[in-house]
């Protein structure tokens, strides 16, 4: 009973509407007549059998490979850069490295692969997916979980989970020490009510989704509290359940929202730039779309969740340099 009730509350991760209005718009909107991006391929992310799968998150390795957590036949896919599949593994299960609604993925500097998922787990692999360790158990202490989602590691091999259910983000060492956890105490502006992922910029600062204010919390390296990037509604800037974030070299942010079905991108100040995508089944449209990422030639990849792929978007040639 308690696996089925954490696997809806991960569901709800997906489907829910939450509207809690803290507006704070950091910039007047820009309008472009031609879109800074641009769809280039598509592929799917799921069973081979049967072509159907729910991605959810992906995260890029050193050599620029995309790994998809993928949370029907709970397994984690290895596509190449181009979207050829290379490797899968997991598998639906309790035990070492097995998953119930395996859903946040990312890397360490070495490599290694952390993942999370509904049954209030963190698990670390190798870059070929051999099991190494877990942390596991359901409530509030430090170093234990509630619906935990998205995750991001630092420069440094430091760990960053949205503990959705508590309300936090928590911060584990490279050894898998707890360090710190944050956002559920402080003033009504400091505490996070819904975190579905987080992120981490070049110097150190964290930024995390929340979808229940609909902004984006920022907080410094040590998780003071900074400001909030957007605020609810539908226009430039605004959101309507931020879900995915990932942030590029340059240190500008991307946002997927799960409702408006579209990528909205900020520059390292917090200001709006530009946004792509739109509710559709077609290419470079979206249906219910969850995890980003971006590579280091600033392509950006969004699991199109319910419409079972993956798209790749690229810099439009007749945009101009960024």
């Amino acid at each position: 009973m308690t696996r089925i009730i954490i696997g809806f509350t991960v569901l709800f991760l997906l489907i829910a509407t939450t509207t809690l209005a803290a507006p704070i718009p950091l910039a007047a909107p820009l309008t472009e007549e031609i879109s800074q991006y641009i769809f280039k391929q598509e592929w799917p992310a799921g069973s081979d059998k049967s072509g159907y799968g729910f991605p959810v998150h992906l995260e890029l390795d050193r050599e620029q490979n995309i790994h998809v957590t993928e949370a029907v036949y709970n397994q984690i896919q290895k596509f190449s850069p181009d979207g050829r599949l290379i490797s899968e593994w997991g598998g639906r299960g309790s035990g070492d490295g097995k998953f119930i609604y395996c859903y946040g993925i990312t890397l360490d500097r070495l490599g290694n692969i952390y993942v999370t998922d509904a049954e209030n787990r963190l698990q670390k692999f190798t870059n070929s997916g051999g099991f190494l360790r877990m942390w596991e158990g359901s409530g509030l202490p430090d170093g234990k979980f509630r619906a935990p989602s998205g995750i991001t590691s630092d420069s440094f091999g430091n760990i960053y989970v949205a503990d959705t259910g508590n309300r936090r983000i928590q911060k584990f060492d490279r050894n898998g020490r707890f360090v710190k956890s944050w956002g559920d105490s402080g003033s009504d502006k400091e505490q996070l009510t819904h975190p579905t992922d987080v992120a981490v910029d070049a110097k150190g600062n964290i930024y995390v989704t929340d979808a229940g204010k609909d902004c984006i919390f920022k907080f410094d390296s040590d998780g003071k509290f900074g400001t909030t990037i957007g605020s609810p509604g539908r226009g430039n800037g605004q959101f309507s359940f931020p879900h995915g974030i990932a942030v590029d070299q340059k240190d500008n942010i991307y946002v997927v929202d799960h409702h408006l079905c579209n990528v909205q991108k900020f520059n390292s100040s917090g200001h709006f730039v530009t946004k792509f995508g739109r509710r559709g089944d077609g290419k470079g449209e979206f249906r219910r779309p969850t995890g980003i990422a971006v590579n280091a030639n600033g392509d950006i990849y969004v699991c199109d969740t319910s419409r079972n792929r993956v798209q790749k978007f690229i810099e439009n040639p007749l945009y101009g340099p960024r």
